[in-house]
């Protein structure tokens, strides 16, 4: 269900692609989002089902524009390191120009560059980076650009396992009780 709901959110059909003029687009863009957002209200209903379907199209299709393009960073080696962070810029004519749909991109290039480098069987171990991912808009003339965290998670506090915690937890309760 959510997959469907995401999908009627994230439809960019019936935008003018054609279209040169950055205002048009932005007026576009927002009576489509507009639209999208009704839909999917609607789309939980019991009434309207159809929505409901047409959304879990919408997101297969875009899961698998997700992979091929995913894929083409990877096979055409366009996702470059500098030490500190993996880099990838998308120069062609796309549908990745909002920002869930690219950092759904950035996700999925994040895990599959990784499962990649280590199926090649390097020497290094295969080390974690944060993504920058940049996909050209031509009618706005500018990127849109996304930032994978290395593990993927907003915060960086490394946490412990539940069992370590309860371990823990259980041994402070015990001292507490002899002492």
């Amino acid at each position: 269900m959510v997959s469907g709901l995401d999908g009627l959110l994230e439809d960019d059909r019936l935008l003018p692609v054609d279209s040169k003029d950055p205002e048009a687009l932005e007026r576009a863009l927002t009576k489509r989002w507009d639209r999208n957002f009704t839909q999917t209200i609607q789309a939980l209903s019991v009434d309207h089902c159809d929505l409901l379907e047409n959304g879990i199209k919408l997101a297969c299709s875009r899961q698998k524009d997700i992979v091929a393009m995913g894929t083409r960073l990877i096979e055409k080696r366009m996702i470059q390191s500098n030490g500190h962070f993996r880099q990838a810029t998308i120069e062609t004519k796309n549908t990745f120009t909002n920002p869930v749909a690219l950092g759904k991109l950035g996700l999925f290039v994040v895990d599959a560059h990784k499962e990649h480098m280590e199926s090649m069987g390097r020497k290094h171990k295969y080390r974690e980076l944060p993504l920058i991912l940049a996909s050209l808009c031509d009618v706005r003339n500018s990127y849109m650009v996304v930032g994978i965290p290395q593990n993927k998670r907003v915060s960086t506090r490394k946490r412990k396992s539940i069992r370590s915690r309860i371990s823990g937890r259980s041994s402070e309760t015990a001292k507490a009780h002899r002492g």
